[in-house]
């Protein structure tokens, strides 16, 4: 299994900002440009791919044009309802418990509740795989 690893997302970012300032850099006149002029030209690129940056990774990463080639985690958001059947001591099974799984998902983390008529349960910390 291979674990998803956000750093190859984090380094195209800063690719895109280093390019971005580039191109900005370049089109404008270097005589026209001082320090302040740079270092708003970053602030603003930082700026504006963080915030893209923090859209597709919180809500856009399962919209289906992502899907596949760009995306390949799979989109389990829901609720899910379904049968536990626990085991005795021997292995036998004992009778079924009704149970509801509600997913919460984002790219990197999956947090998970599970709720049967008499307990509840809740993930803390979960990681993605890729087979």
């Amino acid at each position: 299994m291979i674990t998803l690893r956000r750093e190859p997302l984090l380094w195209t970012v800063v690719a895109v900002i280093l390019a971005t300032t580039a191109v900005i850099y370049f089109i404008e006149r270097p005589e026209h440009l001082n320090a302040l002029s740079v270092l708003l030209i970053i602030e603003t690129t930082v700026t504006v791919v963080g915030a893209l940056y923090a859209i597709f990774v919180n809500v856009a990463w399962h919209w289906r044009v992502f899907r596949g080639w760009f995306v390949r985690v799979p989109d389990l958001r829901g609720k899910w309802d379904g049968l536990l059947t626990p085991l005795d001591p021997d292995g036998n099974p004992l009778s079924s418990i009704t149970c509801t799984v509600t997913i919460r998902q984002r790219l990197f983390s999956i947090n998970c509740v599970l709720r049967t008529e008499k307990a509840e349960s809740e993930s803390v910390a979960g990681s993605a795989y890729l087979n």
